[in-house]
């Protein structure tokens, strides 16, 4: 899986801004429940990207989302935000490589 590492405000509109499709995670370095969660994504093939924040480098990001608890994560499809997980639980990244199948790789238009 394609994973990308935001740092900023910038790096997160680009990365909506070219993947339609994808999950947003915000973790913190260490986080044990955090290792899991990129555990249940390794070798996951996801219809979009995956993008990581840690909150130790990008703690004005996590303030502007007002996150509290790690690892917490967004799920975008076809450029709309479908699903916000806080925690990890067996079966997560299962969970949200299901409500990104055969999502179209564009925005849709309502």
């Amino acid at each position: 899986m394609n994973t990308v590492k935001i740092k900023d405000e910038t790096e997160l509109v680009n990365f909506l801004n070219n993947n339609p499709n994808g999950v947003i995670s915000f973790e913190l370095e260490g986080c044990p429940a955090c290792k899991e969660l990129e555990k249940q994504f390794a070798g996951k093939e996801l219809n979009g990207k995956r993008a990581v924040v840690i909150a130790q480098e990008a703690p004005d990001l996590v303030k502007k989302f007002g996150y509290t608890a790690f690892p917490s994560s967004i799920v975008v499809r076809e450029c709309e935000i479908v699903d916000e997980i806080t925690g990890v639980k067996p079966g997560v990244a299962d969970e949200i490589t299901k409500k990104l199948e055969g999502a179209s790789n564009s925005c849709k238009i309502v």
